[in-house]
C-alpha cells in the first residue's frame, strides 16, 4: 500500500485508475453511474477544496501557488468552451419546498431546464458541483417508477443552495446543473487530466496564500 505523493494530483489519478479498472464490471452489474459518482466525489471535491483560491486557510500540505493560479485561470474560462458535451443544462430558482415535496421528474422536467449561457464561467459550474457533492444534493432523472427494479438514468442533477444577495444568509432556494452520465464522465476525466498537468513542487509543503 503505497503512500500518496499528493491529494491534489496523485490521489485523483489513482481514482481514475479505479474508474478504468472497474468500469466494465460496473456496466455489467448496472452500477456504472454509482461508480462514476463515487469516483467524482473524491477525485473532484478533495483537490478542488485544497486548491481553490478562497480556501486560504486550508491545512493541505500540497496547496501551492502555481496550482491555485491554474485553477483560477480554468475557473475564469467559459464553461461551454471547456466542456463540449451537449447535455449540460441549468436549473434556476428552484424552491426547496418543491424539491422536498415532489420528485425530480417534476421540478427538473425538460420545460424547467435552460441551456448553459455562453458567458457562464467554469468556476460557477464547479461551485455547484462541489456543493452538491459535499452536501449530498444529488438526484437522478428520471426517478425509478414505483414497483420497478430498474430504470435508465438519463441525467445526474447537482443542486447548490442560494444565499440572499443583501445579507449573505442561505435561503430555501436552489440552482443546479444536470448532465448525462456520459458527459459527466468526460467532465471527471477532463478534471483529472487538468490536475495531472499541474507541476507539483519538488518538496511539497503548506503555502499560506
Amino acid at each position: 500500500m503505497t503512500s500518496y505523493v499528493s491529494f491534489v494530483r496523485d490521489f485523483p489519478m489513482r481514482c481514475r485508475d479505479i474508474l478504468d479498472a472497474y468500469e466494465e464490471d460496473a456496466k455489467q452489474k448496472d452500477r456504472e453511474v454509482t461508480l462514476l459518482i463515487a469516483v467524482a466525489t473524491s477525485a473532484f471535491t478533495i483537490p478542488f477544496e485544497r486548491l481553490r483560491p478562497s480556501s486560504s486557510d486550508h491545512v493541505a500540505d500540497d496547496r501551492f501557488k502555481t496550482g491555485i493560479s491554474k485553477l483560477g485561470r480554468l475557473g475564469g474560462q467559459y464553461f461551454v468552451s471547456w466542456q463540449k458535451g451537449t447535455t449540460w443544462r441549468m436549473l434556476e430558482g428552484l424552491d426547496g419546498g418543491q424539491i422536498r415535496g415532489v420528485q425530480a421528474d417534476n421540478w427538473a422536467s425538460p420545460k424547467k431546464r435552460s441551456q448553459v449561457p455562453a458567458d457562464k464561467k467554469v468556476d460557477s459550474i464547479l461551485s455547484i458541483i462541489r456543493n452538491a457533492l459535499a452536501h449530498g444534493s444529488i438526484f437522478v432523472y428520471p426517478r425509478m417508477p414505483a414497483g420497478e427494479t430498474a430504470a435508465h438514468i438519463e441525467h445526474i442533477i447537482f443542486l447548490s443552495r442560494l444565499s440572499d444577495d443583501s445579507t449573505g444568509k442561505l435561503i430555501d432556494s436552489y440552482r443546479g446543473v444536470m448532465v448525462s452520465p456520459s458527459d459527466f464522465r468526460t467532465f471527471v476525466l477532463d478534471w483529472i487530466s487538468f490536475l495531472e498537468g499541474l507541476e507539483l513542487p519538488t518538496e511539497i509543503k503548506q503555502e499560506l496564500i
